[in-house]
């Protein structure tokens, strides 16, 4: 392909760690890999004049200004949005309704985040949705046609599918069952009702985090391990074997966040062959018969602990969890997007 592709997002970005900053190296990795003349781009040295497409990842944080200034300058716009669930046919009538009172009242210097948001997205060539949820979202509240979405799954590295839980046994001399949860301390994480369900209806099972805690979140995190039976160990490297270990050893991963959308701690969990517990609000979409993935509620403790219950009393077999994601590699997500390119 002989376009040259710029991958952006909101400025600061990377000064966090999380699932859209992995899901923004992966793909440039793929990419080049492919042989596509892609890149990051430095806003503050780049041009987006030369560049021929340009991938934005999420719809919010000021990512409308981007986009119309990258067509400003003659690009094809392709963004994975990350939709949230709220985002549907209610939300964008409401929006609607108030943005006229908004500018009236303001004199027209406010305009809504919603307001800004879906002129920019009217603008773009192409979108990519992680899952149904996220397309029906753009359907119901931004009014973008079927034809202009692809569902382009986020993809997992091999070395969770072969990850071996002996390392993770030996490095912190946990052993036994245990629920694991593996994402940034935080409030929408939900950890704290999280480890309160566990307490209450599984007084005797353990809970182990895994993650970066900001200065904000320090009060949050001795919430959580006040309530008992939690093991925070700190945060680890993306690219530390730790990680694919820590999943294999667990008997369940959790993660009852408030929203999700397509979480890749859960696909990484299943491609270590441990079954993952989910927020229903979120794009998660995996039939399954033998517990290797489920929605809960993030506001029931009772729904929450009775599906690690059911994943630990009739655990599936590592196969069957590997099995639910084999597909998903990044490789395919890069072949996916350059069809995408190619045809915009």
């Amino acid at each position: 392909m002989s376009k040259r592709v710029g991958l952006i997002s909101y400025p600061m970005l990377f000064q966090k760690k999380g699932g859209l900053q992995i899901q923004v190296l992966e793909t440039l990795n793929a990419l080049k890999e492919l042989s596509v003349d892609a890149s990051l781009v430095n806003v503050l040295t780049d041009d987006l004049a030369d560049f021929d497409i340009l991938h934005v990842f999420s719809s919010n944080h000021g990512n409308a200004n981007i986009i119309t200034t990258a067509k400003d300058k003659g690009c094809k716009v392709v963004i994975s949005p990350l939709a949230e669930d709220k985002w549907n046919a209610k939300y964008s009538t409401r929006s609607r309704l108030i943005e006229p009172l908004l500018k009236k009242f303001t004199g027209y210097l406010n305009y809504s985040f919603f307001s800004r948001l879906y002129d920019a997205m009217q603008l773009c060539d192409h979108f990519v949705a992680l899952g149904q949820a996220e397309k029906t979202a753009l359907n119901q509240a931004f009014d973008i046609n079927n034809d202009d979405i692809t569902i382009i799954p986020n993809g997992i590295p091999q070395r969770f599918f072969d990850a071996s839980p002996d390392y993770f046994r030996q490095e912190t001399g946990i052993e036994g069952d245990f629920v694991l949860n593996i994402a940034s301390i935080d409030r929408r994480k939900n950890q704290l009702a999280l480890a309160q369900a566990m307490k209450e209806y599984l007084p005797d099972a353990k809970l182990v985090l895994i993650g970066p805690v900001l200065k904000s979140n320090e009060a949050y995190l001795k919430q959580i391990e006040a309530v008992g039976n939690v093991a925070y160990l700190g945060s680890f490297d993306y690219q530390s074997d730790m990680l694919p270990s820590a999943y294999a050893a667990a008997s369940v991963f959790s993660l009852p966040s408030i929203q999700e959308v397509l979480p890749l701690s859960a696909l990484e969990s299943m491609a270590a062959g441990t079954p993952a517990i989910v927020t229903k609000v979120s794009s998660m979409e995996f039939p399954c018969k033998n517990h290797e993935f489920a929605l809960v509620d993030p506001e029931n403790h009772a729904d929450i602990a009775s599906t690690i219950e059911k994943a630990t009393l009739q655990p599936p077999t590592k196969a069957s969890c590997q099995n639910m994601v084999r597909h998903l590699t990044w490789h395919a997500v890069a072949n996916q997007l350059i069809e995408i390119y190619e045809n915009i």
